[in-house]
């Protein structure tokens, strides 16, 4: 799975501030990523499957030195002759970062929207900001906030935040010794850029000295796995069912799910996870929230694993979620996971998977399987077991009523899941015309976007190149 690493390098003129060792900030961070790259050079396999992107504080799509058409040598000649001669552009630079990132989603399809998120089928990115922390330019004067509100392009209204859950930003503000440094109010240093690096699942650094950023890099670097962030939130206990000896649960927001390659080295999953509501019931699609809520049960349940259909399992970065699972010393327990609205009767829904600690208690994981699951494994034992895959109509008659209760974007793999174990006796348990598409409305809006989207895309492409083309001499500078 190739990963980009943005780099967004500020070319505001306070970045030709001089440091105690007579180079300027812009050069310490020309330097800083020159370094970063070794470090991810180590990994030879890593170091094939990642792709460079270059952006700075520049105007417009100008501000794009190297991205999705330029071969990788651009990015190495376009770092060396970055000049500090714009203005701090903190806000709009990261807006432009995440259009660029996001100029091909809805062409690919890759987020998936109103059929389930799939953790493996992604396109995982990381912006590295390197800045001196200046405030924003701003015709009304200068300002610490990197809000910004996304334009009218297609598409940007199905996802509430300008990311997406398989990109996360990471910013290192320079205050080397020998340079001055910005009047800022008490604790508001970085603040807006450290809260936007927390709400996309990265962090921010500041680093004083040389040895602070070589050591900021080298945390960036062993954050950067490929993922999805989610959110977890614990369901709250039935104060009816006290458990004195027990602390409550902790939630943990914008936390990583670690997406890994099976042996043949690909990425494969077999469930999505359920989107926050029923698909039957709605005409356009809602906004999504870019990182997905699981509410877990804090009630401790047996661990459920369906013989006849596979699972996804996903490893939790340590979080406050995964400390409180392993402080129960209990691998032989799970926690059931939902996705609130996701079935058709509003509430907390049903189970899609669980939290499970592994067998050797050092490590959790989100285990995804089959839509309310607990209900189909049990349909499945009195299949297999009871009735030796002939059943009678009222076994039917239930299959029948858990299929009905099930997302419509689940069916389509469980029926071809169930026809592979099960053979042709699996043929009985599902209508010959199974509907698991999209409402047409829902359907022909999306294909309308990807129509759009391709125009977008292209004119976005041809102004980045034609910026390329005016710094080669190719084209004349604009007046």
């Amino acid at each position: 799975k190739k990963m980009i690493v943005l780099f967004l390098i500020d070319t505001s003129g306070s970045m030709n501030q001089r440091t105690a060792l007579g180079t300027t900030l812009l050069d310490t961070a020309k330097a800083a990523v020159e370094s970063f790259i070794k470090l991810r050079a180590r990994d030879p396999v890593r170091a094939r499957t990642e792709r460079y992107f270059l952006v700075t504080h520049g105007e417009g799509w100008s501000a794009v030195k190297a991205g999705w058409s330029q071969p990788p040598g651009v990015f190495t000649s376009e770092l060396k002759t970055l000049c500090a001669r714009d203005v701090t552009r903190q806000g709009p630079a990261l807006k432009t970062c995440f259009e660029l990132l996001n100029l091909f989603r809805l062409q690919t399809a890759i987020d998936n929207y109103g059929q389930g998120r799939l953790p493996w089928y992604i396109d995982p990115a990381a912006i590295v900001s390197i800045s001196d922390g200046s405030p924003t330019t701003a015709s009304a004067g200068t300002t610490e906030s990197v809000s910004f509100t996304p334009d009218a392009d297609p598409g940007n209204e199905l996802t509430a935040e300008p990311f997406r859950w398989d990109q996360r930003l990471f910013h290192i503000v320079l205050k080397l010794s020998g340079t001055a440094t910005v009047p800022a109010p008490p604790g508001k240093d970085g603040s807006s850029m450290a809260a936007m690096c927390d709400v996309t699942g990265g962090k921010a650094f500041t680093a004083t000295s040389q040895k602070a950023l070589q050591m900021a890099l080298e945390a960036i670097c062993s954050r950067m796995h490929v993922g999805v962030a989610v959110t977890f939130e614990p369901i709250p206990l039935n104060p009816a069912q006290p458990r004195p000896h027990v602390p409550p649960a902790p939630g943990s927001a914008h936390r990583m799910l670690l997406v890994r390659p099976n042996k043949k080295g690909h990425f494969t999953g077999n469930w999505p996870l359920p989107e926050a509501f029923w698909p039957g019931s709605i005409d356009t699609l809602p906004p999504r929230t870019a990182h997905p809520i699981i509410h877990f049960s804090q009630e401790e349940s047996e661990p459920i694993v369906l013989d006849t259909l596979p699972f996804d399992k996903y490893e939790i970065e340590p979080c406050p979620v995964t400390q409180f699972v392993l402080q129960q010393r209990k691998p032989n327990v799970c926690y059931f996971a939902y996705v609130r609205n996701s079935h058709k009767q509003p509430g907390l829904g049903k189970p899609f998977g669980y939290v499970k600690a592994s067998s050797s208690n050092n490590s959790v994981h989100l285990l995804v399987m089959a839509y309310d699951f607990p209900t189909l494994h049990l349909l499945l034992q009195q299949l297999i077991k009871m009735y030796k895959l002939s059943p009678p109509k009222s076994w039917l008659l239930h299959f029948e009523q858990y299929l009905a209760s099930v997302p419509s974007y689940y069916l389509a793999q469980l029926s071809t899941l169930l026809k592979q174990r099960l053979g042709p006796a699996a043929v009985q348990l599902f209508p010959d015309m199974l509907d698991a598409s999209l409402k047409f409305s829902i359907s022909a809006y999306l294909t309308k976007l990807k129509g759009q989207s391709k125009i977008k895309t292209d004119k976005t492409m041809q102004l980045i190149n034609q910026a390329a083309m005016r710094r080669a001499g190719v084209l004349p500078e604009e007046d």
